[in-house]
């Protein structure tokens, strides 16, 4: 081979090499060129909600929204050939490529958001929410934002709201006892929120009081203490009753008034300008109520006041009732107002008459004639035994005692037998000759005769040992009264020798 040609061919290699490399250097322009085409083309932005799906009624979760915005393509009447001109460089060819960001990064519209129901309330704060249960059901929470292109994008997040779970309460019948030293009284506890929850007492101070596993509290001593009862549903709830303990008291026991009795029975006539007092007894004697309250039915006529003194006006004639009231029980007297006096030819009183000591007894006087106006004047012959005011008799100690009344100078006596009880005696009657006697004794031991009286001494006279002397025939009561207080009757009869 001769030197051109070898020069020749060595020339044809050279060419070949340049336009080998040309031809892969436009290839490879090509193809990131294309690429560069294709990453630049628009794209619409995304928007996504993160978070849980359930929630409860009065309590709260975060829901999140994740955008992503739009990206714009290449601006028109940019060619291949622009991107090639000189000053483009291969980095602004990148910028075109699509850009994915949270919306947090990038200033698009502000995310908004809704619900499709008030089963929830919404507190937005930028891409996140805070949902709020109010009402158990179903709701949809949506997003919305508008991307740099302008368009909308949403999204849309199910929850389920949960009911609240119910709360559980301890509630007592009572928050405050107050019991006695010794009595008992059964608390009751109402447990809601729970089925078939069990409770549990218990007391602060066991000596002042205690509690049984079904509330029943007894007072051990005089003190407070604190009943507190719990649920085994939620042992943090609690309820309490303060117990107040006290010492006994003694029983009351109310006695009713079985009656009232006025010391006047028949109409009582009063001079017009002048007074009268009425009397009044209460039986029995431990009554609860004895208080005695007076009422005229005419004021105007005859008044009366809380003592039982009946006032009349001067010449002020007329008829009215006095009426006295204890423990529901009355007594009435008819009172006629008249204008002149009349004086008392006679008065009557029954001869004897008995109670115990404490009770009172009302003695009623009798004037003759029927409208007398005479004034009344009562007296006793042993007030340690019995007094007397206006006609009402108190026993005050066993033993006799002799009760005079007198209207102008005329009197009646009765025999007043005060006792604690009834004594026993060997014998309840006898009989003596005139000149003779008899005694009269106890049955049974344990006790003695401390006095004797007699209802008739002309025909019997009798010493405080209970010896009975006949002195003239006829029949007379002996009295007898006992150390103890107990009285007895005895009854003789008195012969002739």
């Amino acid at each position: 081979m001769t030197e051109l040609q070898v020069k020749t061919q060595k020339g044809s290699l050279k060419k070949f090499l340049a336009m080998f490399l040309a031809f892969c250097v436009c290839l490879t322009t090509v193809f990131v060129d294309g690429a560069f085409a294709q990453a630049a083309e628009a794209k619409d932005g995304t928007i996504s909600i993160s978070g849980p799906d359930k929630v409860t009624v009065g309590e709260s979760v975060t829901l999140e929204a994740k955008v992503t915005d739009s990206v714009a393509g290449d601006k028109p009447g940019t060619s291949d050939d622009d991107a090639n001109k000189p000053g483009t460089s291969d980095d602004d060819s990148e910028e075109q490529v699509a850009k994915t960001y949270n919306s947090s990064a990038r200033a698009v519209s502000a995310v908004t958001w809704s619900a499709t129901n008030k089963n929830v309330e919404l507190k937005a704060a930028g891409n996140k929410v805070t949902v709020n249960g109010k009402t158990a059901g179903s709701v949809n929470v949506t997003a919305t934002v508008t991307y740099s292109n302008g368009k909308t994008g949403t999204a849309t997040h199910a929850i389920t709201v949960s009911p609240a779970p119910a709360k559980v309460e301890v509630k007592l019948d009572k928050t405050a006892i107050s019991l006695e030293k010794g009595k008992t009284q059964k608390l009751t506890a109402t447990v809601t929120g729970a089925t078939n929850a069990k409770v549990a007492w218990t007391t602060d101070k066991a000596a002042v009081a205690t509690v049984a596993t079904d509330g029943t509290v007894t007072a051990v001593a005089k003190g407070e203490a604190t009943i507190t009862v719990t649920s085994d549903a939620d042992k943090t709830v609690k309820a309490t009753c303060k117990v107040t303990v006290t010492e006994p008291t003694a029983t009351t026991t109310v006695v009713p008034v079985s009656k009232v009795t006025l010391n006047r029975k028949s109409t009582v006539y009063i001079v017009a300008g002048k007074k009268v007092t009425l009397g009044a007894s209460v039986a029995p004697k431990n009554a609860t109520d004895k208080k005695v309250t007076w009422k005229s039915s005419k004021s105007s006529v005859a008044s009366v006041n809380n003592k039982g003194v009946v006032s009349t006006k001067k010449n002020k004639t007329g008829k009215a009732t006095i009426t006295a009231t204890a423990g529901g029980k009355k007594a009435t007297v008819k009172v006629e107002v008249v204008k002149k006096a009349k004086k008392a030819t006679k008065v009557t009183l029954k001869k004897t008459a008995s109670l115990k000591k404490g009770e009172t007894l009302a003695l009623q006087a009798t004037l003759s004639p029927k409208k007398a106006t005479s004034t009344l004047k009562w007296t006793t012959s042993n007030k340690k035994v019995a007094t007397v005011k206006d006609g009402i008799v108190t026993g005050k100690a066993a033993g006799v005692a002799t009760i005079t009344v007198k209207a102008d100078k005329k009197s009646a006596k009765c025999v007043v037998t005060v006792s604690e009880g009834k004594a026993s005696l060997s014998k309840t009657k006898g009989n003596v000759k005139v000149g003779k006697t008899l005694k009269i004794t106890l049955k049974g031991k344990g006790d003695s005769i401390k006095s004797c009286t007699s209802s008739n001494k002309k025909v019997a006279t009798v010493t405080s040992k209970g010896v009975v002397k006949g002195k003239k025939a006829g029949k007379a009561d002996i009295t007898v009264v006992t150390k103890k207080g107990k009285v007895a009757t005895f009854k003789v009869t008195v012969k002739k020798k």
